[in-house]
């Protein structure tokens, strides 16, 4: 009997690839990894043995039959040593496939077959099952975002049309690698108009991967700043390491009329000489059709690290969806100088992109452009009450952390309307003002027995004069 005791769960089989190599090798075989807990009980000679770099494989087969055969199938969970070793060598042969160690028990594979089985269900689940009709998905954005329906139906159309098409990719090999043009979506419109707003009520209906990421942080390749390929990195973290289901995702990237940098200004030497601007582009557009991201991996240290080189992880993009957005100042002022009008964004031509900076093959890789028009004081005014996640019931929830109930006139609603509207900003203004008005009241009511505020017109146009008068009427004296 080599053991007098049990080894510990972990340590026999801690270098999975090379335990399972020491038994499958004919004995002549010339190094071997011993069990720690076997080898310290070994007796000395059969220790010098198994540390040899000449011992053989049956002894250590042998010595490893007699005193753990019995006992490796309780410690793990399983029925037989046969089984052992299957599961081993199928939960080895898993966690490699899927980018992770081969340095594990059975039940660490058993656990990542496990992991291989839940992603493969949440893509079926997500991707597989998609049914929504453009009518349903619009239905949800109407829950969320205020106007801007010419924007709803377009990303409905192009997100319906691009996982009815991921479904059936997943279903057929054949279709997966036909000819398909993604429907990639460019979003114009001012800051405040709802674009990022639509792609977070958006993501809260699909079950896919998302990331957003922002323009202006990328670089071209050997430049301080971003790398276009961590987005797609990103995309997988977003869904929880699985490389299957991040290839389903949607990146969208903000700010990317930051990217367009106008003949003009290259030659004076703007934004970096095309850093910034051109070799970033050509780099997304390359991501846009059917490019091969390589993941980062992490390198074991080398006491640790399997023999032979580690499979090489990669992220597909050809099924990733991408969706840009911008605000486009300066091509909305040119429209306005052709037009003489004030709502131009829809007027927007590849030719008008293009003499603004884009490239001609990026502006090409997004076949669906859609604007989104500034808020006027109406929709302002819906914005604030009809959203479920409004920045009104924000506020009524701040207070009711204190215990202090918060209501609004119409009329006191209007007014923060129009101050936001004035503001330019669109709707992120609406937060601005409110946060001017009310912050002194979230200071001093916290410490009085005022249990309810109502918001007047009053109390937005002159809030310290309303404070003050309802501290006075508690007889507390404000700060």
């Amino acid at each position: 009997m080599l053991l007098a005791a049990p080894p510990r769960p972990l340590a026999p089989f801690r270098h999975a690839r090379r335990a399972l190599r020491a038994f499958s090798s004919p004995p002549h075989a010339k190094s071997l990894p011993p069990p720690p807990a076997a080898a310290s009980a070994a007796p000395p000679a059969l220790r010098r043995s198994l540390h040899s770099p000449k011992g053989r494989a049956h002894e250590f087969r042998d010595a490893l039959d007699a005193s753990l055969a019995r006992r490796l199938p309780q410690a793990y969970g399983v029925a037989s040593f046969d089984e052992y070793l299957t599961t081993l060598r199928r939960g080895a042969a898993a966690l490699e496939g899927r980018g992770g160690s081969a340095h594990a028990s059975p039940r660490e594979a058993r656990r990542g077959e496990d992991a291989a089985a839940a992603a493969a269900s949440e893509l079926q689940a997500g991707v597989g099952s998609f049914r929504l009709s453009p009518r349903e998905v619009k239905a949800h954005l109407d829950l969320h975002v205020i106007a801007q329906d010419e924007a709803k139906r377009a990303l409905a159309v192009a997100v319906c049309d691009h996982y009815n098409f991921a479904r059936r990719a997943l279903a057929s090999a054949e279709v997966a690698e036909g000819c398909h043009v993604k429907p990639n979506v460019l979003l114009l419109g001012p800051s405040g108009s709802g674009k990022t707003h639509l792609m977070r009520a958006l993501t809260r209906l699909l079950r896919v991967p998302f990331v957003k990421a922002d323009a202006t942080k990328f670089s071209a390749t050997g430049y301080v700043g971003g790398d276009v390929d961590d987005v797609i990195r990103s995309l997988v973290s977003a869904a929880a390491g699985d490389v299957a289901l991040a290839e389903y995702g949607i990146v969208y990237i903000d700010e990317v009329d930051k990217l367009a940098e106008p003949p003009h200004r290259a030659l004076l030497g703007g934004g970096g000489g095309g850093v910034n601007t051109r070799d970033v582009q050509c780099a997304l557009l390359k991501l846009m059709e059917d490019a091969e991201v390589p993941l980062k991996e992490v390198t074991p240290p080398r006491t640790l690290a399997p023999r032979g080189e580690p499979p090489r992880r990669v992220v597909r993009t050809r099924h990733i969806l991408f969706v840009f957005s911008g605000a486009f100042t300066s091509l909305e002022q040119s429209l306005r100088q052709q037009h003489a009008a004030d709502d131009v964004l829809h007027l927007a031509r590849t030719a008008d992109f293009t003499r603004h900076g884009l490239e001609v093959e990026f502006v090409g890789r997004l076949p669906v452009r859609v604007a989104c028009r500034a808020l006027q004081v109406d929709e302002l005014v819906r914005v604030l009450t009809e959203p479920k996640d409004s920045v009104v019931e924000q506020m009524r929830s701040d207070f009711l952390g204190y215990d202090i109930e918060l209501s609004f006139t119409p009329p006191a609603l209007r007014r923060i309307a129009e101050l936001a509207h004035a503001e330019g900003t669109g709707a992120r203004g609406l937060l601005t003002i409110l946060e001017g008005v009310l912050r002194d009241f979230k200071f001093e009511l916290p410490s009085t027995t005022i249990r309810h505020l109502e918001v007047d017109v009053e109390t937005v146009s002159d809030p310290a004069s309303r404070l003050e008068a309802l501290l006075r009427a508690e007889g507390v004296k404000p700060e």
